[in-house]
């Protein structure tokens, strides 16, 4: 479990040896603007946030 205001990227590893990690980038508002996972180095999933003028989430683009 990541801590509530944890600083990213934050490196998760398992016994196995796997390393996932999570970043994340946020508008200068306050709001997440893209989340990205990767495994052992490799990106699995790239996700892309737009809101509107309400800041309610419009759109979310996702690779992965």
């Amino acid at each position: 479990m990541i801590a509530l205001g944890a600083k990213l990227p934050v490196p998760l590893r398992t016994k196995g040896g796997i390393t996932l990690m999570l970043s994340q980038t946020w508008l200068k508002n306050g709001l997440l603007a893209a989340r990205t996972t990767q495994k052992n180095g490799i990106k699995l999933r790239e996700e892309q946030y737009a809101y509107d003028d309400r800041n309610p989430a419009s759109e979310l683009y996702c690779i992965g």
